[in-house]
């Protein structure tokens, strides 16, 4: 009797350690997603508002092709 609730008790803890190891395994993978989201986001942000927009395109006139 007494060794089956060592065997239980090892295996509770055994499990235990399983998925907590899994839990940390997944939140590592979720914190790395999130942060390439966050980087590729800044990115397209910076592209978006890095073009350089010429204020005198407006009223400078075409040059003629040639």
């Amino acid at each position: 009797m007494a060794e089956g609730k060592i065997l239980i008790g090892s295996l509770v803890l055994l499990v235990y350690y399983i998925l907590g190891r899994r839990g940390v395994s997944l939140q590592r993978i979720v914190k790395r997603q999130a942060l390439f989201v966050k980087k590729f986001l800044v990115y397209l942000w910076e592209l978006a508002f890095s073009y350089q927009v010429n204020p005198l395109a407006a009223i400078q006139p075409l040059s003629a092709a040639t």
